[in-house]
């Protein structure tokens, strides 16, 4: 209907804000552990990787935030398309064989 799909996209706008504001800021927090956060244990003992890698945690946070997502939205998302019309993986990708 035209009222949830309004609410959706206000949703997903107002969502999209929020990580425009909250991102960089987390990312500021996690970037270079090392440097920011020397005598944390945790810190201590990846110190070699950490060093190597100064802003891996953000990335990692950022991929365990969207795979949560992925995972939420398979789970407690209903499909809606009905099932005489779902397509197979190699109908939509070619090169991906059964």
């Amino acid at each position: 209907s035209t009222k949830l799909e309004t609410k959706g996209v206000a949703l997903v706008f107002g969502m999209w804000g929020w990580g425009f504001i909250f991102c960089p800021a987390l990312s500021g927090v996690l970037a270079e552990p090392v440097r920011q956060y020397p005598s944390l244990a945790i810190v201590e003992r990846f110190e070699g990787f950490l060093s190597a890698f100064p802003f891996i945690l953000p990335n990692i946070v950022g991929a365990l935030l969207s795979l949560i997502s992925l995972l939420s939205i398979y789970a407690f998302v209903p499909e809606t398309l009905p099932s005489s019309d779902l397509r197979s993986l190699s109908e939509v990708l070619p090169a991906v064989k059964n």
